[in-house]
């Protein structure tokens, strides 16, 4: 943007995670069915065409055997943040 603090940067995809409010801190890697429920939302296209509905479910499938995804029901403090940190660094991800 035009204010000057936005870099344009790359970086490699390590993890996906899904936060969502919750009583208590958890995470968990969910199976393939709940993995594309929460993921094949996300990207946008057109789902009236069939040809990009499909390359949309292949890039997803592909996606989901290449990068690990977590869902991480939390709640909104630091905790969270340290069993996420906690996940992916014993997951040799960070």
């Amino acid at each position: 943007g035009t204010s000057g603090i936005y870099r344009c940067e790359s970086a490699p995809l390590a993890a996906i995670v899904f936060p969502d409010h919750a009583p208590a801190n958890a995470i968990y890697t969910p199976d393939h069915t709940e993995a594309m429920r929460l993921l094949y939302p996300q990207i946008s296209h057109r789902r009236t065409d069939p040809t990009q509905t499909v390359a949309v479910m292949d890039f997803v499938t592909a996606l989901l055997g290449q990068v690990p995804l977590f869902r991480l029901p939390c709640t909104p403090d630091e905790g969270a943040v340290t069993l996420l940190h906690d996940t992916l660094t014993q997951g040799g991800l960070l």
